[in-house]
């Protein structure tokens, strides 16, 4: 009955329909989450509300992991969630939980930096309706809208040394990226071959 979550559909067009209408729904969502939890809700309710949101990434990294695995299309050495808008998305409840100010800092960099481009320019091999393309934007949008979640509800804000916090993070995610990458094939970060769409990666 849910087969059809599961064919080939070939790889998504960027700037196609199918991308647009992904940004346009995931905009409306973050704005209306973010207006209602400020207008409508007490503290209380919108630390209940950020609690939820943050979770739910986790949990859909996991249930989209084990789909992958009774699907049997599931490649240990290479689908291990260490990409790192799904390494943002496994972490997030650690920051939103404890309103935790050095993730914080780290979310708002990266959210911004590197999971912006990734909605912007994605390399996504599956088209809709598979299940990897709601697993895909869901984990992305949300990784962005929970960070915003937090700066606009719970008034966090990053600090005046926190580029060099990111710096370093960064960087070490870096070099354990080319270590992964080097024994797996993996490709996080692109550090091993530019991705097949056109991204700003491209021109480098």
């Amino acid at each position: 009955m849910l087969d059809f979550f599961f064919q080939d559909y070939g790889r998504m067009i960027n700037y196609s329909s199918q991308h647009l209408l992904a940004i346009v729904f995931f905009v409306i969502l973050g704005w209306l989450i973010i207006w209602y939890a400020k207008k409508h809700l007490k503290q209380k309710e919108q630390k209940q509300l950020g609690d939820i949101l943050a979770w739910s990434l986790p949990v859909t990294i996991i249930g989209w992991s084990i789909v992958k695995i009774m699907a049997n299309d599931f490649d240990p050495m290479t689908e291990m969630p260490f990409a790192l808008c799904n390494l943002l998305a496994l972490i997030m409840p650690f920051m939103m939980i404890k309103k935790n100010q050095w993730l914080f800092e780290v979310f708002y960099f990266l959210a911004i930096g590197a999971t912006l481009q990734a909605i912007i320019t994605p390399d996504l091999s599956t088209a809709f309706p598979h299940h990897s393309f709601f697993k895909y934007w869901y984990v992305h949008s949300m990784v962005i809208i929970v960070t915003l979640y937090a700066t606009l509800v719970y008034q966090m804000r990053p600090r005046f040394n926190s580029i060099l916090k990111v710096f370093l993070a960064i960087n070490i995610y870096v070099v354990l990226m080319i270590i992964y990458n080097s024994l797996t094939g993996a490709n996080h970060l692109y550090l091993m071959e530019k991705p097949v769409t056109a991204t700003p990666v491209s021109y480098t």
